[in-house]
């Protein structure tokens, strides 16, 4: 998991939550989403990196 992904993506969380509980709920829904997006990008960002480096490895291998 790419860890600077997930800190930005709890960090736009943490922020919408704060935008809800002082009555901007648009606003708040927002960065909400913004933060599970990054949380996602953050999670298959990884697969990814992991995939190419079993490939590399692989055709070194050869």
């Amino acid at each position: 998991m790419n860890l600077w992904y997930l800190i930005a993506g709890l960090g736009f969380a943490g922020s919408g939550i704060y935008k809800i509980i002082t009555n901007n709920t648009s606003v708040g829904i927002t960065w909400i989403i913004l933060g599970i997006l990054f949380v996602l990008l953050a999670r298959f960002s990884n697969k990814e990196a992991n995939k190419d480096n079993k490939d590399s490895k692989n055709y070194k291998k050869k």
